[in-house]
């Protein structure tokens, strides 16, 4: 695997890819298999922070698009990655996982 800078931004494109496709081009179905490559396991992310982001804009789509099995995966890798660098994620006020509370 390439693991030039050019080919690790490419994984956070396909995030943003698919959430254009999803929210301009309302292209549900492209936007989802965007979103598969994106979570394929030998993507590699810039940092965690971007990956976390990342998979938290994935989850939003997943639920949009009724795949439940995919949500579940998005969240707990959220929570594995939540655990994984706490404190380095910038504060604020979203709520990946829906349930009310802050994640970070």
């Amino acid at each position: 695997m390439d693991t030039t800078v050019d080919a690790i931004l490419i994984e956070g494109a396909r995030k943003t890819y698919a959430q254009t496709l999803w929210a301009f081009a309302d292209d549900l179905p492209a936007a989802v298999e965007q979103a598969d490559l994106a979570l394929q396991p030998n993507v590699l992310w810039r940092d965690a922070s971007e990956q976390h982001d990342s998979y938290a804009v994935l989850s939003s789509l997943y639920k949009n698009a009724g795949y439940d099995e995919r949500v579940a995966f998005v969240l707990a890798e959220i929570e594995r990655l939540d655990a994984e660098i706490g404190d380095r994620l910038p504060s604020s006020e979203h709520d990946h996982d829906g349930d009310g509370q802050p994640d970070h």
